[in-house]
This record gives C-alpha cells, structure tokens and sequence, in this order.
C-alpha cells in the first residue's frame, strides 16, 4: 500500500512523507496486535506495585 498520488504529484513531498509514516506506524500496531494470545484468554498486565510515601491521613492515633 503506497500513499495518495495526488500529495506526491503536486509535491507536497513533506505530506507524502507523514503519510507514509502513518500508514507504517498503523501497519505495525495491526501486526501486534494480530500477534496477541489467540485463544480466547485476556493478556496478562503488569501494573506493578504500588508505592506509598505518605503516612496515611488517619485521624484515629489523635488523642480527643
């Protein structure tokens, strides 16, 4: 698949070249994703672990 003819003819060279990268870069997002597990299954995600720096705001240790 090449980009529109008419960018190219009128030498909107810029154009053709964003064109081209856009269709590559949607070319490649539809390869990985035809890769994905095929089997009916969702894919695993890796979220981390949270990582918590502030004492919680607990107003139970204040004396009344």
């Amino acid at each position: 698949m090449s980009a529109s003819p008419r960018p190219r003819a009128n030498g909107w060279l810029g154009e053709v070249e964003g064109l081209q990268v856009s269709l590559n870069t949607a070319m490649a997002k539809f390869t990985s994703l035809n890769r994905t597990c095929t089997d009916g299954r969702p894919q695993l995600v890796d979220l981390g672990m949270p990582l918590f720096t502030d004492p919680p705001a607990d107003s139970s240790d204040s004396a009344p």
